[in-house]
């Protein structure tokens, strides 16, 4: 239990860290001292301090409840595309919709990442020959750049579309990239 309590403020330590030390919160508070030409007050600063606590604790709950599978659709991405066989758009539409927004875990081989303004786009093919599309901020590609076309990853993100042959995703997690 004692391993798990370090592991989770190590965990806790890696989200607050960019939240607490960011720019834009110390550079508005600056700005306020600087506009104001009064220092701030302390209980501004501890209210900082609290508020970067409490977000960093939820984006480490969050990461480790996606990680763990928890909230996710109960269908593979194979399972997903089927919906569309032997079924007209609107018939499959019905059955599709229970899906949209809903996660989902994705391992498949990376086909190309690009980026097209502040969006950044994973395409991946499944073992099941399932197309996946995922689009990201752009400044959340960045575990994505050192990996080749080719790579094995897998993802966790939100249903957005289904068609019959591809599933569109958004706000992507990468959870685990397979070692070659």
């Amino acid at each position: 239990m004692l391993r798990d309590f370090f592991e989770f403020v190590r965990a806790l330590w890696k989200e607050w860290q960019p939240l607490l030390t960011g720019g834009s919160i110390i550079a508005l508070l600056w700005l306020l001292e600087t506009v104001s030409r009064k220092p701030a007050i302390p209980s501004v600063n501890w209210l900082i301090v609290g508020l970067t606590f409490m977000i960093a604790a939820f984006f480490a709950w969050r990461k480790e409840w996606i990680r763990g599978g928890q909230g996710l659709a109960n269908r593979t991405p194979k399972q997903l595309i089927g919906l569309f066989e032997g079924r007209t758009g609107i018939h499959a539409d019905s059955f599709a919709k229970h899906y949209i927004g809903k996660r989902i875990r994705v391992k498949g081989s990376i086909v190309d990442v690009s980026v097209l303004g502040l969006a950044a786009f994973v395409y991946l093919l499944t073992d099941e020959d399932v197309t996946v599309h995922a689009m990201l901020a752009r400044w959340n590609v960045g575990p994505f750049v050192p990996l080749a076309k080719g790579t094995v990853v897998t993802v966790v993100g939100r249903i957005t579309d289904l068609s019959g042959g591809s599933i569109d995703l958004r706000d992507i997690d990468l959870i685990e990239i397979e070692e070659a």
